[in-house]
């Protein structure tokens, strides 16, 4: 019986030095690739599903409600601008964005994720952490990255309420960081 349990525990001890490695090891490594319309690909965490968040403009809406954590990515050609008689560059692009956003976020706080313009998979990419509050009041933790193609331009943003901050920001990191245009 003593023999039994002995191997019983050995078992289990194994199982659990497994598991703990296996926890430890890079959240990218936990990430999924979503492919949206032969475009680009971004990497998401399982738990994000798809979701209508009633942003028309967005071509990929994702989020988890139960974990307060959401990712739109909205393209916009550089054809589709120049019809409207706009030609810019990324930091000009980047401005313009990030005022926008400003504007729709209370008491913002910005900070730049990246030091000027940096190469993000190819693309001139500019990246923002803002923390503030939504229309509700509600403390909000935003990551935004804009990237510039020789395609498109692309906003990736995520956020999550302040609580989910800690747990959600390696995610919030990687995930701005990880569209790849096709």
């Amino acid at each position: 019986m003593r023999q039994v349990r002995s191997k019983h525990l050995s078992l289990i001890s194994t199982l659990l030095i497994f598991f703990s490695l296996m926890s430890c090891s890079e959240e990218s490594a936990l990430l999924s690739t979503v492919t949206v319309s032969d475009q680009f690909t971004i990497d998401v965490p399982p738990y994000l599903t798809e979701m209508n968040l009633e942003n028309p403009d967005a071509c990929l809406q994702y989020g988890n409600d139960l974990e307060s954590h959401y990712l739109v990515v909205i393209r916009e050609t550089h054809q589709k601008l120049e019809r409207m008689g706009i030609q810019m560059g990324i930091d000009e692009y980047a401005e313009l964005m990030i005022r926008y956003a400003q504007a729709s976020i209370a008491n913002a706080e910005i900070d730049p994720l990246t030091e000027g313009i940096e190469e993000v998979n190819g693309m001139e990419a500019k990246g923002y952490q803002i923390q503030g509050e939504n229309h509700e009041g509600l403390p909000i933790f935003y990551h935004i990255m804009y990237l510039r193609s020789e395609k498109a331009f692309y906003s990736v943003t995520t956020w999550c309420t302040q609580t989910n901050k800690d747990k959600c920001q390696p995610y919030m990191a990687e995930m701005v960081r990880s569209l790849k245009e096709i």
